[in-house]
């Protein structure tokens, strides 16, 4: 693996065990990822969310561990007057 890596918006509309295998395919060692997807209105994007679903989140993870792959950006969420964190 090498020290590049994908941006999540890149590939939007992939789940993130599709993104990681992904990368791992094309020799990246690194990944962004946010915790939901954005598919910006795409009719085949799959929906998901490492928030919500734990099955994800440990599929992500061996995934992860499998494809020797690294996520080395979150994505940022905007903090505003009023909005609480824990409804994004």
């Amino acid at each position: 693996m090498t020290n590049l890596g994908i941006e999540a918006l890149t590939v939007y509309c992939l789940s993130p065990v599709e993104f990681i295998n992904l990368a791992a395919d094309l020799g990246c060692g690194h990944i962004s990822t946010g915790l939901n997807s954005a598919n910006f209105g795409q009719p085949n994007a799959v929906e998901w969310s490492l928030r919500d679903d734990p099955a994800l989140r440990r599929a992500t993870l061996a995934a992860m561990a499998e494809r020797g792959v690294a996520i080395s950006l979150g994505e940022g969420f905007a903090i505003r007057p009023g909005l609480d964190v824990a409804d994004r």
